[in-house]
């Protein structure tokens, strides 16, 4: 499936991970030596191992962003129900999150680590899920469109990147930590609570749902949002334009939208 964009659309589309340091305004950490988890393999685990080398992402500079995620979104979700025979349990999800370690020198590691994860919550049997991603806090660019079309509960511990929770149609995902820019964009349901900061255009393009977020946020809060809530508590941030419809609240104010 091909999904049309016009020209700005692509520019933006593509801003979502052109960018080699989404996190330029956060202070970086001291890079060290990364020793391989020891994680106890269980037969599950040895399973979406397999999957996962199955998955190869397909990246093309020259795509839109928004179609090769959902390309490689698909493609992961058919990996997932085929070759996962065995029942992967949330705790299995945890291992495997902590062994991506193992892998993150692969090409495209934060697409490719976000998008597996996603299909792997998204077409789990539970409805409860806990990542602990702060293993991977020393990693230049983080993990990239963690909760990608998500429909489960989901709470993460660690500093996430690009589209966290893009695309989210319900359920509900808590991040302990700080999220790149595009938080929310293109949301239909669900909540999204970010407790951390958050960079540019948290909600972009949202038309349901609702994102709470502690921290602070920068500009274009809500761009070409046309439904849903946005609920800011920390510092004060610039409101997009192109606000068709939903609310944004600022410490509980009503300040774009309408009651």
């Amino acid at each position: 499936m091909r999904i049309a964009m016009n020209a700005d659309s692509r520019i933006k589309a593509r801003s979502r991970v052109s960018a080699h340091d989404v996190f330029r305004r956060y202070k970086k950490e001291t890079k060290q030596e990364v020793r391989k988890p020891d994680v106890k393999e269980n037969k599950a685990l040895k399973e979406i191992k397999e999957v996962w080398q199955r998955f190869k992402y397909s990246y093309d500079d020259r795509d839109e962003v928004d179609t090769e995620v959902f390309g490689n979104y698909v493609e992961a979700s058919a990996l997932v129900k085929v070759f996962a025979r065995l029942p992967y349990t949330p705790k299995d999800v945890q291992l495997f999150a902590i062994a991506l370690a193992e892998f993150q020198e692969e090409p495209h590691f934060n697409l490719k680590a976000g998008v597996f994860l996603s299909a792997l919550i998204n077409n789990g049997s539970a409805k409860h899920y806990n990542l602990d991603l702060s293993h991977l806090s020393h990693l230049s660019e983080g993990i990239c469109f963690l909760g990608y079309e998500n429909n489960k509960i989901v709470n993460v511990t660690g500093n996430v990147d690009v589209g966290l929770g893009q695309e989210m149609r319900a359920g509900r995902i808590v991040l302990d930590g700080n999220a790149g820019v595009f938080a929310g964009s293109d949301m239909s349901g669900g909540t999204l609570v970010i407790k951390g900061d958050v960079l540019d255009n948290l909600g972009d393009g949202m038309s349901g749902g609702k994102i709470i977020l502690h921290g602070s946020a920068y500009p274009d809060v809500g761009k070409d949002m046309s439904g849903g809530e946005i609920h800011l508590n920390g510092d004060p941030a610039r409101i997009g334009c192109n606000i068709h419809g939903g609310k944004i609240y600022y410490q509980g104010k009503l300040i774009a939208g309408k009651e």
